[in-house]
């Protein structure tokens, strides 16, 4: 039981202050000599101070673990989404370049 909860603290933790947003880059596409669109994860530090006493962190903690792993969730949905919109668009101008 002191092990789960341990990892339970150290998850919380860990990604209680991170924020996951998907952003679009721009690759160049040697193969087929264009400009392409690629999504990925950017993350970024919340900063956040836990000032309070015992049960009060653990429901902090665990509120903060379920947004981070919400967000990650969440951006990573769309950055799939998206880059298969654009290797799609990328195969259409490969062609039309070829």
């Amino acid at each position: 039981m002191r092990f789960f909860c341990f990892t339970l603290i150290a998850t919380g933790l860990l990604a209680s202050g991170c924020v996951a947003k998907p952003k679009t880059i721009h690759v160049y596409d040697a193969e087929c000599n264009i400009q392409v669109r690629k999504a990925v994860l950017d993350t970024s530090q919340v900063k956040q101070t836990l000032s309070c006493t015992n049960d009060e962190c653990v429901d902090d903690l665990i509120a903060s673990s379920i947004v981070g792993a919400g967000s990650v969730i969440v951006a990573g949905s769309i950055v799939m989404v998206s880059n298969v919109v654009y290797w799609i668009e990328r195969e259409q101008e490969c062609q039309a370049v070829n």
